[in-house]
């Protein structure tokens, strides 16, 4: 997608993703539309559900299928494009980091689903208890030579590729502490709980399967 569509979609959203980063007094301005999760990530959806065509020239022309998705209700929309993603995409698209490989464990999603089924009654839920448990029952593993971190390196793809994605549908609230890197102040999922609806898409996620 072209850096100008890039920046004239990020005034349209509800909290406008930043187009540039900082480090230190160093300001370092987005390249692409991959470095943008929140244009991204929808731009995935769209096009794996058939809902846009994108000419040589970058022009997006909404097809059929898009023109019926916009005619209904929100929570159908919201349903029909969390389908999408557990059907249809492949989750590292969301951790586009060398060191899991191309592809996830066998049965990794379907794992993934029955460990969040089972865990929509607590109220509070540890992340790094259920990402430690998730690698382990998975058989998630960092192929990478360089395993010094694999294990926050691993806590990290769940975090992007399972959280946060589900945070973004709203099926779950999540809550960060801070974190420091030797003095480098930051911060790291904690915990997160699910919200009524989410309650309600993951179970309706889960009968999608049988």
């Amino acid at each position: 997608m072209p850096l100008k569509m890039i920046s004239q979609l990020a005034t349209q959203l509800v909290n406008p993703p930043a187009l540039e980063n900082k480090i230190g007094e160093k300001a370092y301005k987005v390249r692409s539309e991959t470095e943008v999760w929140a244009i991204h990530f929808p731009h995935i959806l769209a096009e794996v559900g058939r809902f846009v065509s994108i000419s040589q020239g970058k022009q997006w022309k909404l097809r059929p299928a898009g023109k019926k998705f916009l005619g209904n209700p929100a929570l159908i929309q919201l349903w029909n494009l969390l389908m999408i993603w557990w059907h249809r995409v492949n989750w590292l698209v969301a951790f586009q980091v060398m060191g899991i490989g191309d592809k996830l464990p066998q049965w990794f999603e379907l794992i993934t689903l029955e460990k969040l089924t089972l865990n929509t009654d607590n109220t509070i839920i540890s992340f790094e208890k259920f990402a430690d448990s998730l690698i382990e029952e998975t058989g998630l593993t960092w192929t990478s030579q360089d395993t010094t971190y694999h294990q926050k390196l691993l806590r990290g793809a769940i975090e992007k590729i399972v959280i946060r994605i589900h945070s973004q549908f709203g099926i779950i609230e999540t809550e960060y502490e801070d974190d420091f890197i030797g003095t480098y102040n930051t911060t790291k999922l904690k915990s997160f709980c699910f919200t009524k609806v989410g309650k309600i898409l993951i179970e309706s996620t889960r009968m999608s399967f049988s």
